[in-house]
Order: structure tokens, then C-alpha cells, then sequence
């Protein structure tokens, strides 16, 4: 009963319906037709999951909301008070995982005191808060490597079995950075574990078809590894990103100083 994670998974079959015919260059209606019926078969579910004793709301709410219900929606006035975080330090950010502490100095009267606010409920906004601009566009760029380099691999070749696992392995990627928009996905540990190995599975397989085949049918030879200067930087970059994120730990100390000395008076 996610309105998030339906809506990306319909927009990573859209997108995985165009790939297709653009591929193989069909007929479109039988693209139409599978979509069709992927997205009645989920219906179903969701409905049948909607009336479960153990459901948290029916399906009708979860597409039609009550007042009630969106009075109780923390992620707009979550996200209108914290992009005023963003301010306080644009370049270097507040530090990874410190999200939930600085966010208290903004957090509005909207937010109930039992609601959690740990998270930002959007990736790429909790990123930009602790790493500020510099590391959002980092990841942005990335993603952006990313679809390029899978995407021409996979209109270049033709090889029946990595084709179809380089499209698959991509699609999964986008649901998961769609849904980044509206929830905290790459913050749970095993959606970013499950993440990454799909990422680096699909990144193999274009790697595979770009050198051929029958480079496969070849003996296993003993690998040496040379470190170059873009290893090194890298290395160093990502240590680097490691220790800032340890300004967390110095964050909770602070925080409880200053809960101590404001219960002290």
C-alpha cells in the first residue's frame, strides 16, 4: 500500500515498455497488452492486501486520502522546513547521518512529538543537507554515467542473454531511484545492499558484451592489478567521505551537552 513504490514501479515498466520496442522495433500492442496486465494483476493484490485485518489502511485511502489522513502526512512540511537546513551550510553539508539532529532546530508544529523524523523521506534531499551541494551533484552525475553507459550498451549489442539481464538489471535501478524521491530507501541498509549488487551485476554485464563474447571461451589467466591515479584518488575521496561521516558520532555528543545543560536550566 505504498503510493510511492507503485508509482515507481509503474514508471520503471514504462520506461522498461519503451527500451523494449525501441530494441526490437515490434508492434507496440503487445508491449500495451503485458503492461496492461501487469498493472491489473498488481491491483489485485493491492486490493486484496487492502482489506487484510493487519493492513494499516484500506485502498481506497491510499489513493483518495482524507483530510485527516493528510493532515497526518509528515513529507510536505518534512521537506518545506528542511530545505531551510540547506542554508546553514551549502558546500560541505552537516555531515552524513547527522539528518535527524539538525533537522530539530526546524522541525514544525505539523509534525506531531510521537512522529519520527529521523529521515527526510527523500534521498536526494537528506543528501544535499549533509553533504551539501557538491555531494548531490556527485551522485546526480552519477546516476547520469550510469544510464548512459548501460543504455548504449544495451542498444549496441545483441547478445539473448546479457541484453535482457543488462534491461532488467537497469529497470530495477530506477524503481529504486524513483522511489528515492518520496522515502529513504538507500538508507535502509538492505535495500542498499540488494541496490549495489544489482548495480554492479548490470555494469558487468555491458562490461562483458563491450569486450566480446569470446573473450569468455578463453583459459582463466592470473589478474594483476596495477593501481593507477584515478584509483588512488578515488580511494582517498572515499576514505575521506567515510571520516566526515563521523561527525555524526560528534553530533550526539553535542546533542545530548546541550540536552543536558538546557534540563540543568
Amino acid at each position: 500500500l505504498s503510493r510511492g513504490g507503485l508509482f515507481s514501479f509503474l514508471l520503471a515498466a514504462g520506461f522498461f515498455s519503451v527500451c523494449l520496442f525501441l530494441k526490437t522495433r515490434a508492434s507496440v500492442y503487445p508491449y500495451v497488452i503485458i503492461v496492461f496486465l501487469i498493472v491489473v494483476i498488481i491491483v489485485v493484490y493491492v486490493g486484496w492486501i487492502g482489506i487484510s485485518p493487519i493492513a494499516h489502511r484500506s485502498l481506497a485511502a491510499t489513493f483518495f486520502p482524507s483530510e485527516e489522513t493528510w493532515r497526518q502526512e509528515i513529507r510536505l512540511p518534512l521537506w518545506r522546513n528542511a530545505l531551510a537546513v540547506v542554508k546553514e551550510s551549502p558546500i560541505f553539508g552537516s555531515g552524513l547521518g547527522t539528518f535527524e539532529y539538525v533537522f530539530l532546530r526546524y522541525r514544525p508544529d505539523e509534525i506531531p512529538q510521537e512522529r519520527q523524523a529521523e529521515h527526510a523521506h527523500n534521498d536526494y534531499l537528506e543528501l544535499l543537507i549533509e553533504t551539501g551541494f557538491p555531494g548531490l551533484f556527485i551522485a546526480l552525475w552519477a546516476i547520469l554515467r550510469l544510464f548512459r553507459y548501460v543504455l548504449r550498451g544495451y542498444f549496441k549489442h545483441g547478445d539473448p542473454m546479457l541484453v535482457p539481464l543488462t534491461l532488467g538489471g537497469l529497470t530495477s535501478c530506477m524503481t529504486m531511484l524513483i522511489h528515492s524521491f518520496f522515502d529513504f530507501n538507500i538508507r535502509i541498509p538492505a535495500n542498499a545492499l540488494l541496490f549495489f549488487i544489482i548495480l554492479a551485476l548490470t555494469t558487468a554485464t555491458v562490461q562483458l558484451m563491450n569486450r566480446g563474447r569470446s573473450e569468455k571461451k578463453q583459459t582463466s589467466k592470473i589478474y594483476h592489478f596495477t593501481p593507477s591515479w584515478r584509483f588512488i584518488i578515488g580511494v582517498i575521496w572515499i576514505v575521506g567521505i567515510l571520516g566526515w561521516g563521523f561527525r555524526k558520532d560528534l553530533a550526539v555528543v553535542y546533542y545530548d551537552r546541550a540536552r543536558q545543560a538546557r534540563a540543568q536550566g
